[in-house]
């Protein structure tokens, strides 16, 4: 997906300046953004939903716009053997990133051969459980939402498609709605575009078209589908929600989608801005703003107890830009590259609410080894899993440096910094415990703090300035919950404890 973006921003002469400045602008454009660590609201225990996190059993998922089906049937035992970690793979419906095949297009009946029906069907999986197929949703040409001829041929490729997830044994579908190929968007609301509809009604009738697509996606596929989404309301190129936005009329899709959403099928917000995170704090900032605002403010008010059952949200992690294709951190060193791999794994996975994914350009995990990965890439991998798996801290946090709070790479003075302290552990509840409705959390530190905050399920439900720092969460349904708390110290340094996972069994008596 981003070789595309990167080929374009290559037109532009200072590609990085734009770059970091479309980044810097997701923290300073909207008021509720511009403030994410300063902004400490806390929430009540009952309105954390347990079956929406997965406190275990995380998901790591690697993707590729060169990744072939084919490939895949040839050589899954090697990819599962040389990369056990990983639990699945997601790839282009047809193997192939082609505008021939984007779901917008809408001009062309798609064939079994197409969908490559018989390639994925004789794909042996074993331990790859969680796969995907990626659906490219950005370019058109023509919108064409009030089209029906348009939209029954969508729809019909969409009911293709539902063979292709029945005969591959696909977890479901990966969508990405950015525009590639065609100058125009089409989840941009564009006046000549709608002549004699209002906003309203444009926005009225893409829910439906939302609708009717998931319905035929459902429609050979009896289990539980899974629809992630590149990014669903974390757009870091345009201010996507007002009527100007260039995917305003997304968000309105993405509705009916969910108004077709049987009571186990799942979203999941990928969050690709986290490509660009370099800070540990970011990832539990990001998960607060889109359960507290975003998803309450955008997700239509008919929808609210959707998004909180069925809505999950993950990260995205895109090592080429530190391990080569792109590079642009030019001031770190190898070493500190593993650092941020770590970091970004561990913090994603973490607070994740079950799935993050890879991005690469080239399967460079599999095939020509074209990205100059260190010898620690893939065992990180390893190490990182096993820590969040068994509820181990990673022992150090990545703090910003400089003014930019997005962090200009290319800026020795915006260059992350290591923090291993204040060393911070969680001394109750007790690890694997089960528990009554409320918790009382307990820390103990190494030195002094300015504050702790304290993290369930990767939402902030206490702050506490004083010794001996603990937070009391009241009215947590039965369920498992992860832990974990974050000291601050006067310098601004760091540190994130070990994660502990509790089990809450009935109500207090």
């Amino acid at each position: 997906m981003f070789k595309q973006k990167f080929l374009k921003l290559k037109k532009i002469k200072n590609k990085f300046l734009i770059l970091h400045i479309s980044i810097l602008l997701i923290y300073t454009i909207e008021s509720v953004s511009a403030q994410y660590v300063m902004d400490n609201a806390i929430v009540t225990g009952n309105s954390i939903n347990p079956s929406v996190h997965h406190a275990t059993a995380k998901k790591l998922i690697h993707t590729s716009s060169s990744l072939q089906w084919s490939f895949v049937k040839d050589n899954i035992r090697s990819m599962e053997s040389r990369h056990p970690y990983l639990d699945g793979v997601a790839a282009s419906m047809n193997g192939d990133f082609s505008k021939n095949f984007l779901m917008l297009r809408g001009d062309k009946l798609w064939t079994e051969e197409d969908v490559q029906l018989r390639t994925v069907s004789e794909i042996k999986w074993g331990k790859y459980t969680d796969n995907f197929v990626i659906l490219y949703f950005g370019d058109s040409l023509d919108p064409g939402f009030f089209n029906n001829d348009k939209w029954a041929i969508i729809n019909r490729n969409a009911e293709m498609v539902s063979k292709m997830i029945k005969a591959g044994r696909f977890k479901g579908i990966f969508v990405d709605d950015e525009n590639y190929f065609e100058g125009s968007h089409g989840w941009k609301y564009d006046p000549a575009w709608y002549p004699g509809y209002t906003f309203e009604q444009v926005k009225s009738q893409c829910r439906q078209r939302g609708k009717d697509f998931m319905k035929a996606v459902q429609s050979n596929v009896t289990n539980p589908l899974t629809v992630f989404d590149f990014i669903w309301f974390g757009d870091h190129w345009n201010n996507y929600d007002t009527e100007n936005g260039r995917q305003v009329l997304w968000l309105a899709f993405k509705d009916g989608m969910l108004d077709a959403a049987r009571s186990g099928d799942v979203f999941v917000e990928g969050n690709e801005m986290a490509y660009y995170y370099q800070e540990s704090t970011m990832f539990t900032d990001i998960y607060n703003e889109f359960r507290l605002h975003k998803f309450t403010k955008y997700g239509s008010a008919d929808l609210q107890d959707k998004y909180k059952t069925q809505v999950q949200i993950g990260h995205g992690i895109y090592p080429s830009l530190y391990y080569g294709l792109f590079r642009w951190p030019h001031t770190y060193t190898t070493e500190e590259h593993d650092i941020w791999w770590k970091q970004q794994l561990y913090h994603g996975l973490l607070t994740t609410d079950k799935y993050v994914w890879i991005w690469s350009e080239r399967w460079d995990w599999f095939g020509d080894q074209s990205l100059p990965l260190t010898p620690n890439f893939s065992s990180i991998v390893g190490e990182v899993k096993s820590k969040i798996n068994n509820q181990q801290g990673l022992n150090y946090d990545l703090v910003k440096s400089g003014n930019n709070w997005a962090g200009d790479l290319t800026k020795p003075t915006e260059k992350w910094r290591v923090s291993t302290s204040p060393q911070i552990t969680i001394i109750s509840p007790v690890n694997k415990s089960t528990v009554k409705g409320t918790i009382t959390i307990k820390t103990k530190m190494s030195d002094p703090v300015s504050r702790v905050e304290f993290y369930i399920n990767s939402m902030r439900v206490g702050i506490d300035s004083l010794p001996p720092y603990t937070a009391k969460v009241s009215g947590l349904a039965n369920g498992e919950y992860t832990i974990f708390a974050r000291s601050f110290d006067a310098k601004k340094q760091h540190l994130t404890s070990a994660p502990i996972v509790v089990t809450v069994g009935k109500s207090n008596e």
